[in-house]
């Protein structure tokens, strides 16, 4: 066989298990949980924290990261089904409602935090993810 055509067959071959592995990897993460804190008190209401990406402090990642908030406020992030987000900076919108008549699910919601904390143009929250950092780096204080 021409040395052309093997050449092309295992660049073919190589291609192909490129395409297979998901391109290039899997995703690195770094583990992040942490606590969210309204006035130095947990936040026991529950409800959604995501993380993205702040382009503006040089994280070009296109990856989100969230994570459900406990009744103790405590939160661990995901991404793309792993544990954690990719290092860098990110802002932070927190959410937590509930129907604001109990009786009525299709009732107006009532937010459990003002609603800039929850709109990724007005949140004032911005954290960075690095390596080796604890919960307490990722602890998030509304006041």
């Amino acid at each position: 066989m021409p040395l052309v055509l093997r050449l092309f067959g295992s660049i073919l071959l190589l291609g192909f298990s490129f395409l297979l592995s998901g391109c290039g990897g899997s995703l690195r993460t770094v583990p992040v949980s942490g606590k969210v804190t309204v006035a130095g008190k947990a936040f026991t209401k529950g409800g959604k924290i995501v993380f993205y990406p702040d382009s503006a402090k040089g994280n070009e990642s296109t990856v989100t990261a969230t994570g459900d908030l406990s009744e103790q406020g405590d939160y661990s992030l995901m991404a793309k089904e792993q544990a954690g987000a990719p290092a860098g900076w990110y802002k932070v919108t927190i959410s937590s409602q509930a129907p604001s008549d109990p009786k009525d699910p299709y009732s107006l919601p009532k937010n459990f935090v003002d609603v800039k904390y929850g709109s990724v143009s007005t949140t004032p929250l911005a954290i960075e993810v690095k390596e080796g950092q604890g919960p307490e780096a990722y602890k998030i204080a509304i006041p």
